[in-house]
């Protein structure tokens, strides 16, 4: 008797018995018992691959349940010694500790209870990914130019191919290849935002890796030129200046100084123009602009404008309520506290906008002249404080 639509890869008990015209059976003979042969697994393909991992899933064909499979992977080929094996029942495995950019051979057969195994599947070959680049980085950015680094890839036969975009996600790059870990873009413009990524290529596959994350940063914005005043009055002064190729949107610092050594922002906005109304009448100040990129770096400044508004200096009122405040701070140590009242007015009652702060003055005796006085700090605030002892 034949038996067919049987499993592959399992064990069959047989018996047989006689029976006459009338149906009457004899009683069964001797069972017996056999193994079918196993199949060969089917529908083999790769499910995931990374630089160092590679799964892959087959079908059991017409195997019985709990057939052990062994799946093998190597380097060489198709029939060469294999690299990793996997024994197990499972028909979705993964080897792990694969080498980056390296083509792996991967088949599988099913083990066969009889001893004798399936035929091999063959299910293909496929390389392991290429490490991304790391610690992607800028070494060097100024108002036309940016250089990017990164750490490499240890891995050899390989270049880097670094992008550049002025939106992120990339929809237009600027790309450069190098067989170097960094790479400098240039033509470009001043406080323009720019975006980089950076990914590995094998030489001869030119199988590419992931790109490294995101990097961005403006480029310096150039110094602004041609700063001139517009008017000079006694309480206000104008300044223009042009943009130095500035985009539109830049922010420019407008700063001033007394002494030409020491400059003080009076203003930080977008446009070419200021009205400085915080000035005081018969005053020589000196002007300069600076341009503000979109990380708030600083340009060079502009050429330097003096001027002197016109009429007669007028001094701040003299502060008044001046009082004390004392506090031990052990032993016979003492602070003490001097506080007063702000001045925001100038001996003729008008608007004081720019107090530059309070000088302090000490003497012996407070019958000692005025020429006598010396000079110990400024201060901006109402309070100044210093420490004394009763025995000093």
């Amino acid at each position: 008797a034949d038996f067919t639509g049987l499993l592959s890869n399992a064990t069959y008990y047989l018996r047989v018995n006689a029976q006459n015209g009338d149906t009457i059976t004899t009683p069964f003979d001797v069972t017996v018992s056999t193994l079918t042969p196993a199949a060969t697994p089917v529908n083999g393909l790769f499910s995931t691959v990374s630089t160092n991992t590679l799964s892959m899933v087959w079908g059991t064909s017409t195997n019985n349940g709990g057939t052990v499979y062994q799946a093998e992977i190597s380097t060489i080929s198709a029939i060469g010694t294999s690299t990793q094996t996997i024994v197990g029942t499972s028909v979705d495995i993964t080897f792990t500790g694969l080498v980056p950019n390296t083509t792996y051979y991967a088949r599988v057969k099913a083990l066969g209870w009889t001893g004798e195994d399936s035929a091999y599947l063959y299910i293909g070959q496929i390389p392991t990914t290429l490490d991304a680049p790391t610690n992607m980085h800028f070494i060097d950015v100024q108002s036309s130019s940016i250089t990017t680094g990164w750490d490499p890839v240890a891995l050899p036969n390989l270049q880097y191919e670094d992008e550049m975009g002025y939106s992120n996600p990339f929809p237009v790059t600027i790309s450069s290849i190098t067989l170097l870990s960094s790479a400098t873009f240039s033509g470009l413009g001043p406080n323009q935002l720019c975006h980089f990524r950076v990914r590995s290529q094998d030489k001869t596959s030119l199988v590419y890796s992931v790109y490294s994350p995101v990097i961005s940063t403006y480029t310096l914005a150039d110094a602004p030129v041609l700063l001139t005043t517009t008017s000079v009055a006694s309480n206000s002064v104008g300044l223009a200046w042009l943009d130095g190729g500035n985009p539109a949107g830049t922010l420019y610092s407008v700063e001033r100084s007394s002494d030409g050594v020491n400059f003080t922002s009076v203003n930080t906005m977008p446009g070419l123009a200021f009205m400085d109304v915080t000035v005081v009448a018969g005053t020589a100040y000196l002007y300069r602009i600076r341009a503000v990129n979109g990380n708030s770096v600083y340009s060079a400044a502009s050429n330097v404008v003096s001027v002197m508004t016109g009429g007669v200096p007028v001094a701040p009122k003299r502060p008044s309520g001046i009082w004390t405040q004392r506090t031990s701070r052990g032993g016979d140590v003492y602070q003490v506290t001097y506080q007063w009242h702000r001045v925001t007015q100038p001996a003729d009652g008008s608007a004081l906008p720019n107090l530059a702060g309070y000088e302090i003055f000490t003497a012996p005796s407070l019958l000692t002249p005025r020429a006598g006085w010396t000079l110990l700090t400024t201060v901006t605030s109402e309070s100044w404080s210093t420490t004394t002892s009763p025995s000093a």
